[in-house]
């Protein structure tokens, strides 16, 4: 006689949380609970926070998704790192570009994959920005994609000069579970000061696919550093370097809350950003909290790094009154750019690194740090330990966190 075993929901949903994407897509088929169940968006949400806890306790952080710099003549291209420093897999999109007919991403009548860059990566969304303000999402475990709407006040080409249009940001609405995208507007007059420009801030929502202005805007600091790295958190709340005009070294923090939809502006620690020397200031996480990434140049032109973690926070758990220095890299002297864009849990920092050709020295190209001698541009992991570094071969635009998601989007390929 046969039986069978019929397990509770909620056992069943503890289950299917364990499973990766692409094992969990066939179940749909399976029955309508299952389908119901595998695209509601709160269990994609409950999937999504497990598997990036599972990366957390396994590895110690969660996988980088890189960019590199498309024009052209050359697709769009992502890399997928490892939290433990190895180089996984290639995330191509061109294949999920020519699946997609009809195509949700089009210019001038032709599928466009080139020119494009990562401008933001939110619970396994990535935000694709090319041409004059074309966006889409992009979900790259489900080859999903969801083309974003032209903003309503952008001109015809003929009026672009009087505008200048920027994405600000990606972010996701922890209160109505919906992603947003920030931006700014500033329309110039040629003949009057930075500081006479209009700022305008219109967000964008997936759920009503529609931009609309928001009357909130920060009171000083307006020059955003358009850093792209993970500088988005978990609280729905986005953070910026900014500086206050007319333009001054970078001075103060602006963050957004994307649920609440307003800013807030707050000073950095005064000793990460002492006034008397050169500081490059970026924001990034450290241990999944809030985290600044120091460069700071002396007056001989040596570079050392330092990463301040934010310790304790005010009531509305958005404003940092706290921080601690964390990671000090010791002094170097190059005459390479050396750009701090990511701290990885596992004690690594992910630099991007930009050898200067020297037309006055031809029989020494290469420049050094300690023991390293640095022969081309790109993508290197610098082990805070070991003091070693790894070239990964290939240059980059921007950094994310990347884990797999199930978030429904407008068209599923699979």
């Amino acid at each position: 006689m046969e039986t069978s075993i019929i397990l509770p929901e909620h056992v069943i949903e503890d289950i299917l949380l364990r499973l990766p994407v692409k094992h969990l897509l066939p179940w749909k088929s399976v029955s309508k609970y299952f389908y119901a169940l595998i695209r509601d968006e709160h269990f994609a949400k409950k999937h999504y926070h497990f598997q990036y806890a599972m990366h957390l306790v396994d590895h110690g952080d969660v996988p980088l998704l890189l960019d590199t710099p498309s024009d052209h003549h050359v697709s769009a291209e992502f890399h997928l790192v490892s939290a433990h420093g190895g180089r996984d897999v290639i995330v191509n999109i061109t294949p999920d570009f020519e699946r997609d007919i009809p195509p949700v991403i089009v210019l001038e009548g032709e599928l466009y994959n080139q020119c494009m860059r990562c401008i933001g990566l939110v619970n396994g969304i990535v935000c694709l920005l090319w041409g004059r303000g074309r966006l889409a999402l992009w979900n790259p475990a489900t080859r999903e994609f969801k083309g974003v709407p032209r903003w309503p006040i952008m001109p015809d080409d003929k009026d672009a000069e009087k505008l200048s249009p920027s994405i600000l940001g990606f972010g996701f609405d922890v209160q109505s579970n919906d992603f947003k995208i920030l931006g700014i507007i500033r329309t110039i007059n040629r003949n009057a000061l930075e500081s006479d420009c209009i700022y305008e801030f219109h967000v964008y929502s997936l759920k009503a696919n529609s931009w609309k202005m928001i009357k909130d805007i920060p009171r000083t600091y307006l020059a955003f550093d358009l850093a792209f790295t993970d500088s988005y958190f978990n609280n729905g709340v986005h953070y910026w370097p900014a500086s206050e005009l007319p333009y001054i070294p970078r001075n103060g923090i602006v963050s957004f809350n994307f649920s609440s939809e307003t800013f807030k502006e707050f000073e950095p620690p005064v000793a990460a950003v002492p006034v008397e020397t050169r500081c490059r200031l970026k924001v990034g996480k450290y241990k999944e909290g809030l985290a600044l990434l120091v460069n700071r140049t002396s007056e001989n032109e040596e570079t050392c790094f330092e990463i301040w973690a934010a310790t304790e926070f005010r009531d509305d758990n958005e404003v940092p009154s706290c921080w601690q220095l964390v990671v000090n890299v010791p002094p170097i002297y190059s005459y390479n750019t050396l750009n701090v864009c990511s701290i990885i849990g596992c004690g690594d920092l992910l630099l991007h690194i930009c050898v200067h050709d020297d037309d006055d020295d031809d029989d020494d190209d290469d420049e050094e740090w300690g023991d390293v001698r640095f022969a081309d541009s790109g993508a290197y992991l610098y082990n805070l330990s070991t003091r070693t570094f790894k070239y990964f071969g290939f240059r980059f635009n921007s950094s994310f966190r990347y884990v797999e998601s199930l978030f429904p989007l407008s068209r599923r390929l699979l």
